[in-house]
């Protein structure tokens, strides 16, 4: 399963363990809610950081409201990773 850190990613719950996950995980909003989901789940986890076009402080709150970029080469490493795990 491969998506991006919002609430789409609670169907984690749903997946049978042992399920390869790679979360799309922006800078401004790096919190592990569907690693720890993973964790219960028994699913295998990865992520890859994509920068947010802006920043915010650690202080925010919320969900992230900025879009993010994802590195093309780094998504076909972490792809080949996921794959080969």
């Amino acid at each position: 399963m491969v998506g991006p850190h919002a609430g789409a990613l609670t169907d984690l719950a749903f997946c049978q363990p042992g399920t390869k996950v790679l979360e799309f995980l922006p800078t401004d909003h790096v919190y592990p809610y569907f690693y720890t989901l993973s964790e219960a789940a028994g699913l295998k986890y990865n992520y890859l950081l994509c920068k947010s076009l802006e920043e915010r402080g650690f202080e925010a709150w919320g969900p992230s409201l900025v879009d993010f970029v994802v590195d093309e080469r780094k998504l076909k490493e972490a792809l080949d990773q996921l794959v080969d795990s």
